[in-house]
């Protein structure tokens, strides 16, 4: 798995490219990169998730576990390009009632801007 940051002022999107390997520890890899991005004052985290193929309950967790850092930072993290699978993940543990999923980034960004 690998990571791509796009900053744009306050708002960052982050794509993830590859597949996501659990053995390799790429769930917390998703979460130290993401919480750094709190720290360095990003408001808004856009997660690509268009190529996130695969997805278990680790990645999940690491999801949620960055939207509540976070939020507890005054930040937000937002999904965009959520496939199916995920989408169906989120409602099955009701995490869609925290986690905001979107469907533009480009909405996204102007709505940020």
């Amino acid at each position: 798995m690998r990571l791509n940051e796009r900053p744009y002022g306050a708002t960052i999107v982050v794509d993830i490219h590859g597949p996501v390997q659990r053995e390799c520890g790429d769930a917390v890899q998703l979460a130290v990169g993401l919480k750094r991005l709190v720290t360095l004052g990003y408001k808004v985290i856009l997660l690509n998730v268009a190529e996130l193929t695969v997805i278990d309950s680790i990645m999940l967790g690491a999801i949620a576990q960055t939207h509540t850092t976070a939020i507890r930072a005054g930040a937000s993290l937002k999904l965009v390009n959520v496939g199916d699978r995920l989408r169906e993940l989120l409602e099955m543990t009701k995490l869609d009632r925290f986690i905001q999923t979107v469907e533009s980034e480009d909405a996204e960004l102007k709505g940020s801007s």
